[in-house]
């Protein structure tokens, strides 16, 4: 388990318990993503200010016309180039019997598969739909990982085909193999243009944190590395004695896909279930917040996936003789400028009057109650010292939390 400061952050709020909101008629102190009321918008257009209006605060990934424009730039010029290695790689197959050959073109097969499954995962996300009231963008991490899965699974048959051809090459069998000039010609093309690729789609997931910008470089990167393994060592085998070598590289083509394809399903499963952000980044939504008013205190901060980008969730304290339309005033206008960030899918803003101990939500109190429990009920200094019941794991603000879990573990050590 993670112990790192972000992970506490998300883990329990800052002295807090559960307490019934200010229900007042023409505000919402829990700012959970409803619809803005009439006042709501006039509000926002004379208030925000010039350098912070909602239309360009509140501005989407596919929203913006450069980044929209450079992404469709980026996915149409990978169909073009995977259609037209599609056609190249299948004639060198023809030609050369090549089982490296193979695998590049077993790579292309799956690539086209896999960018019509991020297209379709590309135009549900796109488009509103009532049965999905806050959008279907976890559908990007979900398609990933259908791409990942795929590219593993075809990967894993061409090992076994390898294999196959090693078996009975070493029987007296040797599986035919030419190589001619052609052939390089066809895989050198390739090559450079999914280089170019790759270099366009880093620099441009640099700019968008996309992760279907992330898995186009992903691919693009792969096919580099399949295609000039698959040259070398195919060149290798027809020009020398080590015919081995075309079945070898085959193999070791697919073990380095698989290996990097579940990379990204590790880090795509992270992102679905809710993974913590960075501590950097939480301190960064914090600093945000503490500028934006200096009547405003932040209780506590919540920073997770919610598939590609982030949820945030804040408590802040307000003066308690401040009315309702101030602080939901102040409180709306925090919301929008942290949904301003690239990294940010919604945010939501709640205020109270005070600092308060405890937890609210039930899945928190039944995590760090059970935390508690073990602290209290273990025997062993292995799990006492075990980093699930540090001191830090409430990452409370109240010092007093905090000592009493320390306290527990103290005791037992």
């Amino acid at each position: 388990m993670s112990t790192d400061k972000g992970y506490y952050n998300s883990l329990e709020p800052n002295h807090k318990k559960h307490h019934q909101p200010i229900d007042s008629p023409g505000a919402h102190h829990d700012h959970d993503g409803c619809e803005m009321k009439d006042s709501d918008a006039t509000w926002a257009s004379t208030k925000i200010g010039p350098s912070e209006d909602l239309s360009s605060s509140s501005r989407g990934f596919f929203e913006s016309n450069d980044s929209s424009r450079n992404y469709r730039f980026a996915v149409n010029a990978s169909w073009a180039v995977n259609w037209f290695l599609l056609g190249a790689k299948l004639y060198a197959v023809i030609i050369s019997s090549s089982k490296a050959v193979t695998a590049a073109l077993v790579d292309s097969i799956v690539d086209i598969l896999s960018q019509a499954i991020l297209a379709m995962a590309d135009r549900y996300i796109s488009r509103h739909s009532p049965d999905y009231p806050v959008g279907r963008s976890r559908l990007e991490a979900l398609s990933v990982i259908a791409c990942a899965f795929i590219m593993s699974m075809a990967s894993v048959e061409v090992m076994q085909y390898a294999a196959t051809d090693l078996y009975n090459g070493f029987n007296g069998d040797k599986p035919p193999l030419d190589m001619p000039n052609v052939l390089y010609i066809i895989m050198g093309v390739g090559i450079v243009l999914k280089f170019v690729l790759w270099v366009y789609c880093l620099r441009l997931n640099a700019k968008l944190n996309s992760d279907t910008v992330a898995a186009l470089a992903e691919d693009h990167f792969n096919d580099v590395i399949s295609n000039a393994a698959a040259m070398v060592t195919a060149a290798i085998a027809f020009h020398t004695p080590a015919w081995w070598l075309d079945p070898v590289g085959a193999v070791l083509i697919s073990l380095v896909i698989i290996y990097r394809w579940v990379d990204i399903i590790s880090e795509q499963v992270k992102k679905i279930v809710g993974h913590t952000a960075p501590p950097e980044y939480i301190e960064k939504v914090e600093a945000i917040a503490l500028k934006h008013d200096s009547r405003l205190e932040v209780d506590c901060t919540r920073v997770y996936h919610f598939g590609a980008r982030y949820n945030v969730e804040m408590e802040i304290v307000l003066p308690g003789d401040m009315t309702v339309m101030e602080s939901h005033d102040i409180a709306l206008a925090l919301q929008h400028k942290i949904e301003s960030l690239e990294d940010v899918e919604r945010a939501f803003v709640h205020v109270d009057h005070e600092m308060r101990d405890g937890l609210e939500h039930k899945i928190e109190r039944n995590l760090v109650n059970d935390l508690r429990a073990r602290a209290m009920s273990s025997d062993s200094a292995e799990s006492t010292n075990n980093p699930i019941i540090a001191p830090n794991e409430l990452r409370s603000r109240n010092s007093a939390a905090a000592a009493s879990v320390g306290s527990m573990n103290d005791t037992k050590i």
